[in-house]
This record gives structure tokens, C-alpha cells and sequence, in this order.
């Protein structure tokens, strides 16, 4: 019985913890604002692996060049920095049970970016 209940919890954490682990894929959520003429939003390509990066595009006004970046994963968390400007940027993103990226920049106190789990052309464009 004992056996039983140990092999049940960990079933039941299994299955939590999987619900919000790291999806790779692209999560983004670029919009175009009509009356501006602009695109706002951010975009990133989530590609874990034996040397996980992200590819990340940022839009305001009109996107970025992608940049490749390294990752770091920790449990459902990903964390990675745009160091080519000064400051140096952080970023903490968070895998969603909805399946949704929260991404926020650290120390800026900002409100995170919910970003959606894109497919097909949406994931391409």
C-alpha cells in the first residue's frame, strides 16, 4: 500500500510538473497597429537541445534583426541576456501551464509580456 501511494504522487507531480515545462517553439506576440503603421510586440524562438538558445525579435515601430542567444533553463523557467547594447539586458521568461510565455525584462518593473504559442504561418512570419 505504501509502494502504492509513493508511485501515485510522483504520477500526479509528473504530471503537474510537465504541464508547464519548457515547449520549444516560437511564442510571440507582435501586433500591427493600424493607425502608427507599427509593429509592437516580441517574439522568441525557443530551441533547448544540448546548447539551447533562443532567437529573439523585437518590435517597436518595426522588429529588429533576430538575435541568437544562449539560454539558461531551470526547471520551467529560461533566462538569457541581450548584451550587445549598454546595459546589458535580462530576461526571465516563464513557461505557462496555459502554454503561454511570461517573459519580463529583470529590475525594469515592468509587467511581463504574455507571449502565445505560435504554429504555422504565424510561427514563420
Amino acid at each position: 500500500m505504501r509502494i502504492l501511494t509513493i508511485v501515485l504522487c510522483l504520477i500526479a507531480f509528473a504530471g503537474t510538473a510537465s504541464a508547464a515545462a519548457p515547449r520549444a517553439g516560437v511564442y510571440g506576440n507582435v501586433q500591427y497597429i493600424e493607425e502608427a503603421g507599427d509593429l509592437v510586440g516580441t517574439k522568441v524562438d525557443f530551441r533547448p537541445g544540448p546548447k539551447p538558445v533562443v532567437v529573439v525579435t523585437f518590435c517597436e515601430g518595426d522588429c529588429e534583426a533576430s538575435k541568437t542567444l544562449p539560454v539558461t533553463i531551470r526547471g520551467r523557467r529560461i533566462l538569457f541576456t541581450v548584451s550587445d547594447e549598454y546595459p546589458a539586458r535580462h530576461y526571465e521568461g516563464i513557461f505557462r501551464a496555459d502554454g503561454t510565455l511570461s517573459l519580463r525584462m529583470i529590475g525594469s518593473g515592468d509587467k511581463p509580456e504574455i507571449l502565445r504559442h505560435l504554429t504555422g504561418r504565424q510561427a514563420r512570419d
